[in-house]
Parts: structure tokens; sequence; C-alpha cells
């Protein structure tokens, strides 16, 4: 199945998520709650989430320890908390320079 890949940004707090969609209002739902939004790749497969939620791994620790904890910031029951992580600048950066070469041969 074809969905949407995605890498949201809160910059407030330092956290990263990496997440898959079909669904246009999950991403603007993480707008609302101050993300921005780093990238969207269209028409992506899962395999592609799975790759860039093993890089943002590598660059950070997760974010939430459970649901719970990430309600404030991903709201609708903290759905998604598993694929929030800690990433500084650099980090960030290398996990873009991931997306992108993912994106190019996808």
């Amino acid at each position: 199945m074809r969905t949407t890949v995605y890498v949201a940004h809160w910059p407030q707090l330092g956290i990263v998520k990496v997440g898959q969609t079909i669904l246009p209002s999950r991403v603007r739902r993480h707008e609302r709650n101050g993300a921005q939004i780093l990238a969207l790749i269209h028409n992506a497969t899962t395999d592609l989430e799975h790759t860039l939620l093993a890089v943002a791994a590598k660059l950070g620790p997760r974010a939430f320890k459970t649901w719970r904890d990430a309600v404030p910031t991903l709201g609708a029951g903290g759905i998604g908390f598993t694929e929030c992580f800690e990433l500084g600048p650099g980090a960030i950066t290398d996990l873009m320079e991931a997306v992108h070469n993912a994106d190019s041969q996808h």
C-alpha cells in the first residue's frame, strides 16, 4: 500500500516524529499541535518509514516512555509515541539527508 511518509519537528521540544499516513488530517493535526513538517514523501512504502525510523533511532533516544507522556505533544491518545525521538540540530540534518537519499531512490 502506498502512503505518505512524513517527518514532523517540534523545535521548542527538540522532538522529531517519523510517521506514515493515508490521511492528510493527521499531518495537519501535528501542525496544529506546534509541529513544523520537514518532509512529506507521497506514494511511499512502509519500508521507507521503517528505514527512516531506524535512522532516527540511531541518532537519538525515544522522546516518550508511554503514550500518556506524548498526549500534550501528539494529542489523540499519544498515537505514534514510539515514532518520536529527541534529536538535536546535527541529528536532524543527518535524518533529513537520509530522507533525501531515500526519497531519491523510491
